[in-house]
């Protein structure tokens, strides 16, 4: 077959895999998207420059992000071959060809996410070192470009979305997220004090304590670290640590206290519930801790378990929902909801589950570090009808409750 007939075909066969567009509040417009990248984090170069980093299979992207503006990805690094599991190598072959052959494109999208393969974490350690994090380990890059392992993963294949931290100290954190069905392992919290070249156990929880760790992130208002729990109502729970010793439980014991992430406000920590399939008829809501009376409130329900939340620059949060199929769920689809200052909510867009099998890849929107640097709303999307794989980025000129 000539090469003109072969990338005919395989046009033809991007044509079946036909986007569908997404359901948008008023006052909320698709600004760009990127199929097949990764979003990772928003960082400020020295002068103050805004830059977001995205992953493309094993391949580091960044660019310039400008308000109201398109920007260009520019190739930043790539992950050494000797560092890279087998998985990611044959799928870096794959997602080479869709240059020649763009319908390949929605395919490699597809088992990228059946093999969880490619990059999941990037964080900057305030010396410039980022780690890198991979099925199965996590790479330390250097700002000089040396590539190593600084943890192979002992009974996991990777941390939760918000599972790696790099805190104001120059300390780096990894919370183990194993599948551990019959809780029958330990699960440890990582800490590295030596820029990330080696990491120990600084807490661990014996078996039956937790199924797994779901974050650990940093409070931007007293640079405190907070760390999640879940799944059952005996293992969900939320601590919280002045020096990252002693952790003070906040709360736990329920549904309520099972969180992928939190959102950092002044007066207040935001969260949504994350009852998957495995919490029956569970109604999944957005709540808010008070830091003043450490009370706990329900503000809305949210139709599904919520994979994604953050501030935004104008004190704002965002949370984003999957479709994992349970019963607490009325549709298949991702939610996106607006928070209000005031703390009314609102459902700004909708993303259909894509047409793959959910053990493939239910549909998904997560949220990177650092969007509260951003004017738009970017999303990670994955298997979705719009894109099994990609960045969304919204413009929102919401005219209600600000």
């Amino acid at each position: 077959m000539a090469l003109a007939d072969l990338r005919a075909w395989f046009t033809h066969a991007a044509g079946q895999f036909r986007a569908e567009d997404p359901w948008l509040a008023p006052g909320v417009t698709l600004f760009g998207q990127w199929p097949g990248v990764t979003l990772h984090s928003f960082e400020r170069d020295a002068a103050g420059h805004l830059f977001a980093w995205a992953s493309r299979g094993t391949s580091l992207l960044r660019a310039m992000v400008v308000s109201g503006a398109d920007i260009d990805w520019q190739h930043a690094g790539t992950v050494p071959e000797r560092c890279l599991p087998t998985a990611d190598r044959v799928l870096g072959a794959a997602d080479g060809a869709t240059a020649i052959a763009p319908g390949l494109q929605h395919l490699t999208s597809h088992l990228a996410n059946a093999a969880r393969s490619g990059i999941h974490q990037l964080v900057t350690l305030p010396s410039g070192t980022r780690l890198v994090g991979l099925n199965g380990k996590m790479l330390r890059w250097t700002a000089s470009g040396d590539w190593s392992v600084a943890l192979t993963y002992n009974g996991f294949r990777k941390p939760a979305r918000w599972g790696v931290l790099a805190d104001r100290q120059g300390r780096a954190w990894i919370a183990q997220y194993a599948l551990n069905p019959q809780r029958t392992q330990t699960i440890t919290l990582y800490r590295s004090t030596d820029d990330g070249r080696t990491f120990v156990p600084a807490r661990v929880f014996a078996a039956g304590e937790v199924r797994h760790l779901h974050f650990v992130q940093q409070d931007p208002v007293d640079g405190s670290l907070w760390l999640g729990s879940g799944d059952r109502d005996s293992e969900s729970a939320i601590w919280r640590s002045i020096d990252g010793d002693q952790w003070q439980r906040v709360g736990g014991g329920d549904q309520a206290w099972r969180a992928i992430g939190l959102a950092f406000l002044a007066d207040a920590v935001v969260w949504g519930t994350d009852a998957g399939s495995d919490a029956e008829h569970f109604a999944n809501v957005a709540l808010r801790w008070d830091r003043a009376n450490g009370q706990l409130r329900a503000e809305q329900a949210v139709a599904a378990p919520v994979h994604g939340v953050g501030a935004l620059h104008d004190g704002r949060v965002v949370l984003t929902t999957g479709s994992e199929g349970g019963a607490n769920e009325p549709d298949r689809a991702v939610h996106v909801w607006l928070r209000a200052q005031t703390g009314s909510w609102t459902e700004i867009a909708r993303f259909s589950q894509g047409w793959q099998p959910r053990r493939v890849a239910y549909a998904v929107a997560h949220l990177a570090d650092g969007q509260s640097n951003c004017t738009d709303l970017w999303l990670q999307l994955r298997g979705t009808a719009h894109m099994p794989l990609g960045i969304a980025r919204l413009s929102i000129d919401f005219a209600g409750d600000t």
